[in-house]
């Protein structure tokens, strides 16, 4: 879970701490993931993108890993850099307890590439379209 979460009190992280799970994804392998962004509490409070991360991170390059990088809209404050622009604050989420149909049909008619799955509101989990279809087709095989 590390891997795809990450803590934002007060909606901010570090450069460093961005960086780190930024490495934490690609030594999964995962190109197509991303983080959920959560409360201190565990609230799903956002999600953000691989691609989006890899992209800011880009445009930070020179930066400290001290910077600070406000994640979730708000004031502007000097020596905070804005990453709020990449990540998507609604993201699509599903119940812990969501039947497998339910999430291949989301897939299939919403168009969308990840679901948070929440317990809650609690953010527990991402699925990802690619590695679901990969997953099904797995299961079809099985059979």
């Amino acid at each position: 879970m590390k891997q795809i979460t990450l803590h934002i009190p007060n909606g901010e992280s570090t450069l460093a701490i961005l960086r780190e799970r930024l490495g934490l994804l690609h030594n999964r392998g995962l190109t197509d993931a991303g983080l959920m962004l959560v409360s201190t509490e565990g609230w799903l409070r956002g999600y953000i993108t691989q691609t989006e991360l890899e992209y800011a991170l880009g445009q930070l390059a020179p930066f400290s890993g001290f910077t600070r990088c406000r994640m979730l809209p708000g004031h502007k404050e000097d020596g905070v850099e804005d990453l709020s622009i990449y990540v998507d604050r609604t993201p699509l989420m599903l119940g812990k307890e969501t039947p497998v149909e339910v999430v291949s049909e989301v897939f299939g008619k919403v168009g969308c590439r990840y679901v948070c799955i929440v317990e809650e509101g609690k953010g527990v989990g991402v699925v990802i379209k690619r590695r679901f279809l990969k997953f099904m087709e797995e299961m079809a095989g099985h059979h």
